[in-house]
């Protein structure tokens, strides 16, 4: 297994080319375009072929109800898994557009039609001279959506041979004028590349195609999207996507440009990632000599492998290519962005990363091995398995996931959907041993062909179920390194916690790594998730608070340059007890109330810092922070609150009854405030301590009547198979005054679970 599930796929795919572009500049490498398919992350839906593949029938779709009036089809610029791209005249002004269609099986999700409005929405922001316009939104006959954009002539910049510096200096000037707009409005591009750059007949320059824009100041997952060839470290490594990622990639197109070859290459993706990530760059010089010293030192900034040592914005790449060229040009004002507050160094975590990487290399020796990581909410738990997570993918192994909630969650859900990440490493051999069983907890299989086993009687079934899986993971242990990782054991059921110490005792000797984290405060003595630490069987890595110079570290790592007195980080280590999410709430919280204060890209501390109030508790600083919301986007983050961790645009409309536009608005002021990140086409919380303030505060009045109408949104979206989300409306009708379908819910949960569960796990 590589960093992420990977193949090669041609960059035509892409909605905005209709063939294979040529090799970029002329240049010569081992492999054609290196890019990662979206089609192999289970997560994205994927298009189908053939519907949307004409202009004939695309025409005949126009024609339907009149809307031939509006639009007549052209000829067609491209197609991919989500849609198709036509040229059409737009009858209403006789302009030529870009007609792009969703595919119609995709738009039957109402929130994949959501999302689709929502990138029309966010696109229409962005009206620069260097992006792409957009125009109009509408929906076809067959209710498959559109969007209008202009259609934008001249060539892509991969198709321009000897540039000359000149003209290479005035691109990247232009380049990053409309980053520098769209990192303002708090988006990063994250997908610069030849190909999505053209060059109009004029000399101006359009970014193109923002399919996989992502938002400002989010931590990478990991997940490797987008061509190799121009990706910045901190994508694979899981570091904060910011202004630096897309300069980044835009070092690496201007070092093509002017040597002709990309500055890391490789025989594989895999390679190529690590070039990326660990290889120096050859300096242009060695490759051109007349190339301009100023212009080498721009490119090779830009290229730098920490973002602490890159530009920070593209203003400060604008100002130093002005002083290249001679020319003047007007930088654009850039709005102030919060997300300078998170920070990609893991701080203060040495020993503890240093004891997991021991026990992987113990159980790459066939010694199996687990870990639970301890520690209240908010020291950092999840950074410091991010960090081994990228050690376990770039040593090529599985490193597999599942997740307790708090939320109604159906028996074995964490352990089940930790072990769906293994039925690709599974042989058809063992599928045909096991497969009658694990159907039990792995539904999937029946698309296989497997139906459950009848039932044994009494304890004999569970027994069976746990003997089979433990066989199944030894055999496919014997094959290669795994490691399953269970988040939020505090909230554990009773059904995975039994399974996961089966695991844990009967694997010993397999290569396998178990490992867990848990909010050690909040576990009681007698718990079982306590029983194979006693039994010496599962390590404990306890977490403990950051020292003062833990917390001069992790500032300086958030904002870079800035004076840091022992006064001050007493003041913040003594208001917040060392706790790391609590440091960044306080943090941004002096931020947006203006007392940091940022000049000429070096951050402040007034001379008066001795008398600030500093919140002294987490809730403090949320509520603080709160106060500052419009009545709208305060109203949406209380329903997110009681919805749940992960949060959909369907249920958002469904629940609050708005309108699109003010969703759309209240959901945008909650980004740029940071109570909401968006990542996969869903709402998180940065924090469960955000959410767990945010319910606290409820009434309880309100809260009931809040988990009720989630319950009914969950319940009418699911009529045909409330059996899979009896485990939800269980908890969320408990919660309301509803409990008469709280009881119906729950025995629904008891008695449709794989191993029947008694009242004691139920409860």
């Amino acid at each position: 297994m590589g960093v992420a599930n990977m193949k090669l796929r041609r960059a035509d795919d892409d909605l905005a080319s209709g063939s294979e572009p040529p090799s970029p500049y002329g240049h010569n490498r081992p492999k054609g375009p290196v890019e990662i398919d979206p089609a192999s992350f289970p997560d994205q839906p994927t298009g189908h072929k053939g519907v949307l593949c004409t202009v004939d029938n695309v025409r005949h779709m126009l024609n339907e109800n009149g809307v031939t009036v509006r639009y007549n089809v052209i000829k067609k610029l491209g197609e991919g898994g989500m849609g198709a791209v036509f040229q059409v005249e737009d009858t209403l002004n006789n302009n030529v557009v870009a007609f792009k269609i969703l595919s119609k099986q995709i738009a039957e999700s109402p929130e994949t039609l959501l999302q689709f409005k929502q990138e029309f929405r966010v696109m229409n922001k962005l009206k620069h001279p260097n992006t792409v316009n957009v125009f109009d939104y509408g929906i076809m006959p067959d209710r498959s959506p559109y969007l209008t954009m202009e259609v934008v002539p001249g060539h892509e910049l991969a198709d321009l041979k000897n540039i000359d510096f000149k003209e290479i200096t005035r691109i990247l000037t232009q380049l990053c004028q409309a980053l520098s707009f769209i990192h303002s409005r708090l988006l990063v591009h994250c997908d610069i590349k030849p190909q999505n750059i053209r060059i109009k007949e004029d000399g101006s320059v359009k970014v193109m195609d923002f399919g996989l824009m992502n938002q400002l100041g989010l931590r990478s997952n990991g997940q490797i999207t987008g061509t190799v060839d121009y990706l910045p470290p901190e994508i694979p490594t899981g570091g904060i996507i910011n202004e630096s990622s897309d300069l980044y990639s835009v070092g690496v197109l201007a070092y093509e440009m002017v040597t002709g070859k990309l500055p890391f290459i490789g025989e594989s993706i895999l390679e190529v990632i690590r070039a990326h990530i660990n290889s120096p760059v050859v300096p242009p010089s060695q490759l051109i000599a007349d190339i301009p010293p100023q212009l080498e030192k721009v490119i090779l900034k830009l290229l730098e492998k920490s973002q602490q040592d890159r530009y920070k914005n593209a203003s400060e790449v604008i100002a130093d290519l002005v002083e290249l060229s001679g020319e003047e040009v007007i930088n654009e004002s850039i709005e102030q962005k919060r997300s300078y507050l998170n920070s990609s160094v893991l701080v203060g975590r040495d020993t503890e990363l240093k004891t997991l990487e021991s026990a992987l290399n113990m159980v790459n020796k066939n010694h199996s091995r687990a870990v639970f990581v301890g520690a209240p909410a908010g020291v950092g738990k999840s950074r410091l398995v991010q960090e081994f997570k990228l050690q376990v993918q770039l040593a090529e192994h599985p490193f597999l996931t599942g997740h307790c909630f708090e939320q109604g969650m159906s028996a074995y859900k964490p352990m089940a959907d930790a072990f769906k990440q293994i039925l690709p490493l599974t042989s058809k051999e063992e599928l045909e041993k096991y497969g009658n069983v694990l159907v039990k907890i792995l539904p999937e299989l029946r698309e296989k062909g497997f139906e459950p086993l009848a039932n044994l009687e009494g304890i004999s079934e569970k027994l069976r179920l746990f003997d089979t899986i433990t066989a199944w993971l030894s055999d496919v242990a014997n094959r290669e390194t795994l490691v399953i990782f269970i988040d939020d054991l505090h909230w554990i059921d009773q059904a995975s916690i039994d399974l996961l110490n089966t695991c844990i005792r009967d694997l010993r000797k397999s290569r396998i790594m178990f490992m867990g984290t848990f909010r050690d405060d909040e576990v009681p003595a007698g718990h079982p998730m306590w029983q194979t630490v006693e039994e010496e069987l599962t390590s404990l890595v306890k977490l403990e608070p950051f020292t003062t110079e833990d917390i001069r570290e992790l500032i300086k790592a958030m904002l870079g340059s800035i004076e840091l007195k022992l006064e001050f980080l007493e003041k913040v280590k003594n208001a917040t007890g060392g706790n790391a999410f609590f440091i960044s709430e306080v943090m941004r919280y002096l931020v947006e109330e203006s007392i940091l204060q940022i000049k000429f890209g070096t951050w402040h501390l007034p001379a008066d810092y001795t008398s600030w109030e500093l919140p002294t508790s987490i809730e403090a600083t949320v509520n603080r922070r709160l106060n500052s919301l419009s009545p709208k986007a305060m109203e949406l983050i209380r329903l997110a609150a009681v919805a749940g961790r992960k949060l959909r645009l369907s249920l958002f409309k469904a629940v609050s009854g708005w309108d699109e536009e003010d969703i759309f608005s209240a959901i945008d002021e909650l980004i740029e405030r940071q109570f909401l990140n968006s990542l996969d086409h869903e709402y998180l919380f940065p924090h469960d301590r955000v959410r767990e303030t945010l319910y606290d505060s409820l009434e309880e009045d309100k809260r009931k009547d809040l988990h009720e109408k989630v319950a009914e949104t969950i319940e009418n979206e699911n009529l045909n198979q409330l059996i899979n989300v009896s485990g939800e409306l269980a908890y969320h009708y408990s919660r309301s005054n509803d409990q008469k379908k709280a009881a119906k819910y729950l025995l629904m949960a008891g008695f449709t679970s794989p191993v029947r569960l008694d009242a004691s796990m139920l409860v």
